[in-house]
């Protein structure tokens, strides 16, 4: 139906001149005392603790401080825990939607940790250089940019490094391990956890061992930030754990392992580590003699006599073989064989 005047749209949709004449609501403080004892008295609580958490924030208080605050409106047949969770979910909100965001000192930021780190493209997924990662009150922020400043994001109520990255060899695979260390941002240390290199990026390792206080806010792509974060502001010593032992090529030089070390042409080298399972736990040898030879004329003169037409020291070759085959390799393979009573288990056992 066509209309012949502009002022034939105010039959179908209103007058907008009373519209526009509507006296708008006029702005109220926030009276903080007034939101607090109406959430102690179990009034409208969650909405009374949400206008104090944006005030807070507002303010430029810590989500250590907020939460401090809040602490004491938990309501009978709550937890503490229930409360810092509801009340934190609060604070995310509140700073996503930019509530005290012009009065974050950024000059904070560089005073502590700063680690320029990599961005990801949302729209590829590729990394791409540029941005930071930050931590400030033992959190992790995402410091992003727009055309007139730059956008600090917080990631986690928690700070967190690898301190070593080991590779575990068992003699044929290997396998690379990430320690981690953390703290919450309240100060207090969260366990050491070991976690596989394959699973770390994944971050199931969080919630398995640090639980539910360790929180990670909601966001496009903030678990992959962390995974940044964590290992941009990481500084990790590297170090290799044999799970095995005998010989291994050390740089050119041959080195045996047992449960002490490891030996090489210079004597016992403890820093060579090994994690042995079971029984080659007891694997411990000692460092080797110094500045002689070890006499061993009485050994011999006692296996000699053991078993007659020479059999004992071909017994007592044995043990020197298995060290010695790294070098010369085994064709043939020695075993005892005789009726009850005839002491194989001994000589088998003074052999080991």
């Amino acid at each position: 139906m066509p209309l012949d005047r502009i002022e034939d749209w105010d039959k179908l949709l209103g007058s907008l001149k009373q519209r526009s004449d509507k006296p708008t609501e006029p702005f109220v403080k926030l009276d903080r005392n007034r939101a607090s004892q109406a959430a102690l008295n179990g009034k409208a609580w969650h909405s009374s603790m949400l206008k104090l958490a944006a005030s807070w924030v507002s303010k430029g208080n810590t989500d250590e401080e907020i939460q401090t605050l809040a602490a004491r409106h938990t309501l009978p047949g709550y937890t503490a825990e229930q409360t810092q969770k509801e009340i934190q979910g609060m604070i995310d909100g509140a700073r996503r939607k930019g509530f005290g965001s012009t009065k974050l000192d950024l000059s904070r930021f560089t005073e502590q940790t700063p680690a320029m780190g990599a961005m990801l493209d949302h729209s590829t997924g590729e990394v791409q250089q540029g941005s930071s990662y930050l931590t400030l009150d033992q959190q992790f922020y995402f410091v992003g940019s727009t055309r007139t400043k730059p956008i600090p994001i917080r990631l986690t109520n928690f700070i967190a490094k690898i301190v070593f990255e080991t590779t575990k060899v068992d003699g044929r695979d290997s396998v690379k391990t990430f320690s981690v260390q953390g703290q919450m941002s309240n100060g207090a240390p969260l366990p050491s956890v070991e976690v596989n290199a394959a699973d770390f990026d994944r971050l199931v390792w969080i919630p398995q061992s640090w639980g539910a206080k360790a929180q990670i806010t909601v966001g496009t792509r903030h678990k992959d930030h962390v995974v940044a974060a964590i290992k941009f502001c990481s500084h990790p010593s590297e170090k290799v754990i044999y799970k095995h032992i005998g010989w291994i090529n050390d740089g050119g030089k041959h080195t045996y392992l047992s449960a002490s070390g490891g030996i090489t042409a210079n004597g016992l080298n403890t820093e060579k580590e090994t994690e042995l399972q079971a029984i080659l736990g007891s694997y411990d040898l000692p460092p080797p003699a110094k500045n002689s030879a070890l006499d061993l004329t009485h050994n011999l003169t006692q296996f000699e006599k053991l078993i007659n037409g020479g059999i004992g020291l071909l017994l007592l070759g044995a043990p020197f073989r298995a060290v010695l085959s790294e070098f010369e390799p085994c064709t043939v393979s020695i075993f005892l064989q005789g009726t009850t009573g005839t002491f194989k288990s001994t000589i088998a056992g003074c052999l080991q």
